[in-house]
């Protein structure tokens, strides 16, 4: 049978309805949560992405924010979105004096380490030994460093989607082991995110200058994890988060998290 008489046999084949971009950026928001719950699986982010976009076009079905891998039954949930949910980038990237990756990473590492220090002056941060973005390269503690899920290389603009600049480290205190985990990127929406059922507690608020802010915590792995989710209104969107794999008492409060996110200098457009 030739090309021609298999397409009359089969009809014409409707277009893919799945919006690999969105898949990639569900599957990168719920990697960033296993990341700070259990930092270990960091070093695995394209090749779980890659697995799970894989997955989610062969099952076509969404569940949450998450890549279901490996799972083949047909879902009951609605199809993806065959638009991109990506808006338009902040205004301020169209700058011409932004600084270069290696610029921001620079100036946003001290500020970090100063800001946790001084909210959890009783925590010990040291190496967070899950992480390891490049093989054989061991990053300080809360040391900032670009990273792309799209497969970019280093060190491009600061506003390229899908670049983001991470911080992690291990924290030992009176509750326990812990760690803390920071994400700075340019916004494409002003919304932080939205309530959903799985959630222990959420709440979405507006801080004092303006930023949009969503304070949540999950269980998961019997991990406590507290988080902030915050759109400045300079277009810099700031995600901390803080966890404690034994104890339900996490290193950083919401309260605390907040502080650290909305501090002048936690933006990509000084």
């Amino acid at each position: 049978m030739d090309k021609q008489l298999f397409d009359d046999a089969i009809g014409e084949v409707p277009p893919s309805t799945v919006d690999v971009d969105a898949v990639i950026t569900r599957g990168r928001r719920a990697d960033r949560v296993r990341r700070v719950v259990n930092p270990a699986v960091a070093a695995g982010v394209a090749v779980v992405l890659l697995t799970g976009a894989i997955a989610y076009t062969l099952t076509n079905g969404d569940e949450g924010d998450g890549v279901r891998v490996g799972q083949t039954t047909t879902s009951t949930t609605s199809p993806a979105p065959t638009t991109s949910p990506e808006g338009p980038l902040p205004e301020a990237c169209s700058r011409t004096d932004l600084e270069t990756a290696g610029e921001v990473a620079a100036r946003l590492t001290p500020l970090v380490q100063a800001k946790v220090q001084a909210v959890r002056p009783d925590i010990q941060i040291t190496v967070d030994p899950g992480v390891q973005y490049s093989p054989g390269v061991e990053h300080g503690p809360l040391e900032f460093i670009q990273v792309n899920y799209r497969g970019t290389a280093d060190d491009t603009p600061i506003c390229q989607r899908g670049s983001s600049f991470t911080a992690s480290a291990s924290t030992e205190g009176p509750e326990g082991k812990g760690a803390v985990f920071v994400e700075v990127l340019a916004a494409d929406s002003d919304d932080p995110g939205d309530c959903t059922e799985e959630l222990v507690f959420c709440e979405k608020t507006t801080g004092p200058n303006g930023d949009r802010i969503l304070k949540t915590t999950t269980v998961q792995d019997g991990a406590t994890m507290t988080q902030v989710d915050i759109i400045r209104l300079d277009g810099t969107y700031v995600i901390v988060g803080s966890n404690s794999p034994i104890s339900d008492a996490p290193p950083l409060d919401h309260n605390q998290l907040v502080e650290i996110g909305t501090d002048p200098g936690m933006t990509l457009f000084p």
